[in-house]
């Protein structure tokens, strides 16, 4: 299995005209930025297909392919904690933008990250995080675990909402 990111939508369920808006709005900012959305697909269908989830989509560098060949720190280099993550929040800032389009339709949505090597969803550790939060805490992620995926991306599934929790 090569590396994946899938974004599952979870509430509200939108209507097939807010999810076509939607979907429009990301496949542009898609395009802009040297990346690709596919909606609804059945890549991988045992273990992430419409019985399992409802309104998704993949995430991509291409629309030849739906591997995610975009996760990974190489490029990046590991020249201390302060520049790897600068450099890393520079070269993932796009999950921000694409966090604000989605938040304009749902509550709440998961990411599935996984650089391969998963059968089942219970393969996926959970996370909790917030929009403004991700990108820390999926940096925090790799940093905590360099041992394990040598900076590379865990297998994780963020639970994302649009704020903490916590009032």
């Amino acid at each position: 299995m090569s590396a994946i990111c899938l974004i599952v939508l979870k509430e509200p369920n939108l209507e097939f005209d807010e999810f076509n808006e939607l979907s429009k709005k990301l496949v542009r900012f898609a395009v802009d930025n040297n990346l690709a959305v596919f909606f609804q697909n059945s890549y991988f269908p045992d273990l992430f297909s419409k019985d399992n989830f409802n309104q998704f989509f993949f995430m991509s560098d291409s629309f030849l392919y739906q591997n995610c060949d975009f996760l990974t720190t190489e490029g990046i280099g590991y020249k201390g904690v302060d520049i790897f993550r600068k450099e890393f929040m520079n070269k993932f800032g796009f999950f921000n933008t694409i966090f604000s389009i989605v938040f304009n339709y749902v509550k709440s949505f998961d990411v599935y990250i996984t650089e391969g090597g998963v059968s089942t969803l219970e393969d996926f550790d959970i996370m909790q995080t917030t929009e403004s939060d991700f990108l820390q805490d999926l940096f925090k992620c790799i940093l905590d675990r360099s041992d394990e995926y040598a900076y590379g991306f865990p297998t994780i599934k963020f639970e994302v909402s649009r704020y903490s929790d916590k009032s």
